[in-house]
């Protein structure tokens, strides 16, 4: 009995295989869903672009170094340059092997120490906290273009390049200017203050917007000033706080002319 029930199911598995399907019982295997061609893929940039600000940037260290804008570059080619360049540069610094206290000192730690030599300023009123806050902003644009980590020694102008490119992005004329001589005032602190061996070299590229431009933007954006009409104008509609505001504003700015 068990031989005759073998022969017969050899013989579906037969029939099976001559109407092209590998089932027993002659069944159609099933066809596979039509797939659509994946379409061909972009070439990838050796970069990667920042749709929020509209800037061309390279990873390192987990870091974000940014190049140029899409104004500047709407290709990417001239931040590519720029990122070989830094990548490439001849000038790296090279390990000698003698170590100096200043050999592990990090960008954060200089930065912490002059921000702190700042603040006895202002204990001393000799120095307002707005204008701390202003350097520490300033340093905090240099910690997040350069990185924490980085060694003063180590900072090339090509990172200066980005900082000033960072700058830009964020500010106008006149706090491009103001923020870049903070920067500058940070690495001559500690060049006087024995902190670094050496003068920071900043390259050509670091420079402050040239008086031209500066005096070309004060004249687009003319006059910040409020004349007697303007200023009864404004005291005739604003509430007692906003009138409060207003004349503590006026007798301020009597003080800075007195």
């Amino acid at each position: 009995m068990s031989n005759s029930i073998e022969v017969a199911s050899k013989k579906r598995v037969q029939k099976g295989s001559e109407n092209g399907s590998g089932l027993a019982g002659g069944m159609d295997a099933p066809k596979r869903p039509f797939k659509k061609p994946k379409p061909a893929k972009r070439a990838k940039l050796p970069i990667s672009y920042h749709k929020a600000t509209g800037t061309w940037y390279k990873t390192v260290d987990g870091k974000r170094r940014y190049l140029y804008s899409d104004t500047t570059d709407p290709t990417g080619q001239l931040s590519i340059e720029l990122w070989h360049k830094i990548k490439n540069d001849p000038f790296q610094p090279k390990p000698t092997g003698e170590e100096t206290p200043q050999s592990d000192l990090a960008l954060l730690d200089l930065c912490n120490a002059f921000l702190d030599f700042k603040k006895n300023r202002v204990v001393a009123e000799e120095l307002s906290v707005r204008m701390w806050d202003e350097y520490k902003n300033a340093l905090k644009i240099l910690l997040d273009t350069v990185g924490e980590k980085t060694r003063p020694q180590d900072i090339r102008y090509t990172d200066f390049e980005m900082v000033r490119s960072a700058i830009v992005r964020r500010h106008g004329v006149n706090r491009i200017k103001k923020t870049i001589t903070q920067i500058r005032t940070l690495f001559n602190w500690a060049y006087e203050s024995d902190v670094i061996e050496k003068p920071m070299k900043y390259g050509k590229s670091f420079d402050v917007p040239p008086a031209k431009k500066m005096r070309a933007h004060k004249i687009k954006r003319g006059s910040q000033d409020f004349n007697r009409e303007e200023i009864t104008a404004m005291l005739e509609v604003a509430n007692p706080t906003q009138k409060a505001m207003i004349l503590l504003g006026i007798n301020c700015a009597f003080a800075r002319l007195g």
